[in-house]
């Protein structure tokens, strides 16, 4: 038993190397790229995002135990209720991210008008916040099913591509492209996530 909680263990290792690189790689290649005022730009564009984060790491465990359950009761029909489940969360984690967006709209552009590029960076920011609780939604399909594996796989892959496409993106439009690269390389782990749990079988015991 101990054994095998060593072996999925060792591959959460990388997978929390991995999310690691996903929220902290627009920060680390701003601070490599930029100067020091795009920096601060996206420290302080941060904080409302950070929020949304924090809501969704707080609820998402909820989720994925009420996903292991439904697996040990109907192991056939995962798939498509975890599926189903997904576009509720998806759409929960978009209503807050836009609510959150037009309260910050109204009130920085009311006392703040000079802050509109900040909204700006700060909207990107929402929707790499966005992204990623629904990406993290994803991983569940691996951890209720014991797929550690997978979930390595993907999240190291997605990190890498976020990574890389944000440090092109932010060497030609800077702040906004560090932080829209990072969205577009989610976007494609969100794809191959999805398109690499359908095409499994959650049922094996391979993990």
């Amino acid at each position: 038993q101990i054994f095998l909680y060593l072996k999925y263990g060792v591959f959460l290792i990388p997978t929390a190397v991995a999310w690691w690189l996903i929220t902290q790689a627009p920060l680390l290649i701003s601070g490599y790229l930029l100067n020091s005022g795009d920096v601060a730009m996206y420290a302080i564009s941060n904080r409302i995002p950070n929020m949304i984060a924090i809501f969704a790491f707080i609820i998402l465990p909820v989720g994925g135990k009420n996903l292991a359950l439904i697996y040990q009761v109907d192991p056939s029909g995962f798939k498509k209720k975890f599926f189903r489940y997904s576009i509720y969360w998806s759409m929960a984690f978009l209503l807050i991210s836009i609510v959150v967006l037009i309260m910050n709209w109204f009130f920085l552009t009311k006392w703040y008008p000079d802050y509109r590029l900040g909204f700006v960076i700060q909207l990107l920011q929402v929707a790499n916040s966005f992204f990623i609780a629904v990406l993290s939604f994803l991983t569940y399909a691996y951890i209720s099913t014991k797929k550690i594996k997978c979930s390595s796989l993907t999240s190291i892959i997605t990190g890498v591509i976020g990574a890389f496409i944000s440090y092109i993106l932010g060497l030609k439009f800077g702040l906004i492209g560090v932080i829209g690269g990072m969205s577009i390389g989610i976007i494609i782990g969100l794809a191959l996530t999805v398109l690499h749990i359908r095409s499994i079988s959650l049922e094996s015991d391979s993990f």
